[in-house]
């Protein structure tokens, strides 16, 4: 399998989006909700993935789309209802948590900012957070869904913007 690759300016604009979040986290007062116990490296690590991500997704529909800053689940990640999910493992599966909402999609990206992205595809919310996926390991409630993905080009906005050119990572 081959990723595609990130261009430097990509990942710096993930980066600064990933030092905002963290910042606007530990001004407010919020703790690393996460599972993991994690320091910051850690953190800014597994967010400049997750945010590349998203931009990847985000980009799918508009060359100008940023990650929002600290929304959580109030907001979705791209559009209405679509939520993106990265791992740097090639083989990595959809993951979704006890909070997640049923009714959304989920995309699942392979990321690493070295090496480069891979969309694998997306599913529903309520396909995936079932008792064949359910697991209890790691100490909260997980589903990690190894199941049949959607298409990546079949994934639309609820409400479809004009066609975009594909962006250049």
């Amino acid at each position: 399998m081959s990723l595609r690759p990130f261009r430097l300016a990509t990942i710096l604009e993930a980066v600064k989006v990933a030092e905002l979040r963290y910042l606007e986290a530990r001004v407010g007062g919020m703790n690393n909700a996460t599972t993991y116990q994690s320091d910051f490296v850690e953190v800014m690590s597994r967010d400049v993935g997750g945010i590349l991500a998203e931009l990847v997704v985000g980009r799918k529909f508009s060359r100008t789309f940023l990650p929002a800053i600290n929304t959580f689940h109030a907001q979705a990640d791209v559009g209405e209802d679509i939520e993106v999910r990265s791992t740097p493992h090639l083989n990595g599966s959809l993951i979704l948590r006890d909070n997640d909402d049923p009714g959304r999609r989920y995309v699942l990206v392979i990321c690493d900012p070295m090496q480069g992205f891979e969309v694998k595809g997306w599913a529903w919310g309520h396909e995936a957070k079932t008792d064949e996926w359910a697991r209890t390991d790691e100490g909260r409630p997980h589903w990690r869904y190894k199941g049949p993905l959607r298409p990546w080009n079949t994934l639309t906005l609820a409400r479809p913007a004009e066609a975009q050119p594909e962006h250049s990572w």
